[in-house]
């Protein structure tokens, strides 16, 4: 399954922006960090902690008060 994909079947809404590439190569960085091509791949716990990580670390889209 492709990265596209999969964001798409997930409900995931990516902006429009120059950020879209450098979201994609985050989530690549961190699908290669847990050993596999799509998080469809990974069991339940595996999978939450995958995206505790994205949450917790991408801050490109938090905007501050």
């Amino acid at each position: 399954m492709s990265f596209k994909k999969y964001i798409e079947e997930q409900g995931f809404i990516m902006e429009e922006s120059g950020d879209k590439a450098e979201y994609k190569k985050f989530f690549e960085k961190k699908l290669k960090k847990f050993g596999v091509k799509s998080p469809a791949e990974l069991d339940d716990a595996k999978k939450k902690e995958f995206f505790n990580e994205i949450e917790k670390e991408w801050t490109k889209d938090k905007k501050s008060d």
